[in-house]
């Protein structure tokens, strides 16, 4: 006679299995989290996309709304998920926002188009050779790394030249605009007998150079403030004023290994994983340019890829993981995904977008 299973133990048992399906489906849907108290990241919407796992995502941009390309057009929705408006446009474009402008350019070819929030077409720049790199700054000028001439351009708000800057035989690895003094500084990779150094040139937007720094070493970044520039090297950040050779300050750090600059702080990691190779702990720092000063310091249990700033907040991406961080809390919240996070920003009101090859989603933190 064949036994009868309890009625109570086979629910038991389908409770467990459903529970053990939910939770794997939402493993391979979603994320998993581990917070510090009650965070979470609250997932608000998706938007589908379709990227190839080599795209650099150039042509998704976060600003007063979502753009982004898709099958040769430009689209624009809102940030609560409506769609304002879509046109005609190839999927190989840079896309940057400022101040209620939106950048288009065609670095291949060297077209640059300037619309505004409707999506109204304010300027364009056509013919203009293959840009290694271009960037809209704050007070909507355009400014472009030409390939061939080697030269950089600045383009006023109506992509009309204002100035051709002539760079020294090398490789330009990075500029930055000081608008507030009318200043450009642009660090240049050389080689100089068989041995690679660096250079930073400081000009005026005439395009007139000002100022050339040589170092035996190999510069990591550099950037202009007020009437300083600032050289970021591996052994800390020299800081050299205008028309002066040697440097009026020298704050040491260990073993920086990439910057980001957020308003007037710039953002450093710092450090080694690896205790014993002498470099300090592997962390993130925050120099402020006005004060001269670390503004912190956050140990890092990980090396992460891209740094993402806004306020208090700090974004720590690598891979499928996002580390969230504050300026005065350290830890708040991470969490894994089932994919790599490919690009993020926080906006003005503290909302996450986080853009993966599939989709461009926004969040909130849920406290």
């Amino acid at each position: 006679m064949r036994k009868r299973v309890p009625l109570l133990i086979v629910l038991t048992l389908l409770i467990v299995i459903a529970g053990l399906i939910i939770f794997n489906f939402d493993r391979l849907r979603g994320a998993v989290n581990k917070s510090t108290g009650d965070t979470d990241l609250e997932q608000l919407f998706d938007i589908s996309i379709t990227r190839e796992a080599t795209d650099d995502m150039d042509n998704v941009e976060l600003g007063d709304a979502i753009y982004f390309t898709e099958k040769g057009r430009l689209y624009a929705y809102s940030l609560d998920n409506q769609p304002l408006w879509d046109i005609k446009m190839s999927d190989q474009v840079v896309l940057q926002y400022q101040a209620g402008r939106l950048m288009v350019a065609e670095e291949a070819v060297g077209n640059i188009y300037i619309l505004n929030s409707a999506g109204e077409l304010q300027a364009s720049l056509l013919g203009l050779g293959e840009l290694d790199t271009i960037e809209l700054v704050e007070t909507g000028q355009v400014v472009a790394v030409v390939r061939q001439s080697k030269e950089i351009r600045i383009f006023d708000e109506n992509l009309i030249q204002q100035a051709v800057m002539e760079v020294p035989e090398g490789i330009i690895l990075n500029f930055h605009v000081n608008h507030e003094y009318n200043r450009l500084t642009t660090l240049i990779l050389q080689d100089s007998e068989g041995e690679l150094r660096t250079s930073v040139v400081l000009y005026n937007l005439k395009g007139e150079a000002l100022q050339v720094i040589s170092r035996p070493d190999i510069a990591i970044n550099a950037y202009s403030y007020r009437d300083e520039i600032l050289v970021v090297v591996p052994s800390g950040v020299i800081v050299y004023k205008e028309m002066l050779t040697r440097p009026v300050a020298s704050i040491p750090m260990n073993n920086i290994k990439s910057t980001y600059l957020s308003g007037t702080t710039i953002f450093l990691e710092t450090g080694s994983l690896d205790a014993t190779e002498g470099q300090g702990e592997l962390a993130i720092n925050a120099y402020s340019m006005s004060d001269r000063d670390i503004e912190f310091h956050n140990k890092l249990a990980v090396k992460y890829d891209k740094i993402v700033t806004q306020d208090d907040q700090i974004l720590l991406l690598t891979k499928n993981n996002l580390e969230i961080q504050t300026t005065s809390g350290g830890q708040v919240l991470t969490k894994t995904y089932p994919v790599p996070i490919r690009k993020a920003t926080i906006l003005a009101d503290g909302r996450i977008v986080l853009v993966f090859s599939d989709r461009i989603s926004l969040n909130q933190l849920k406290h």
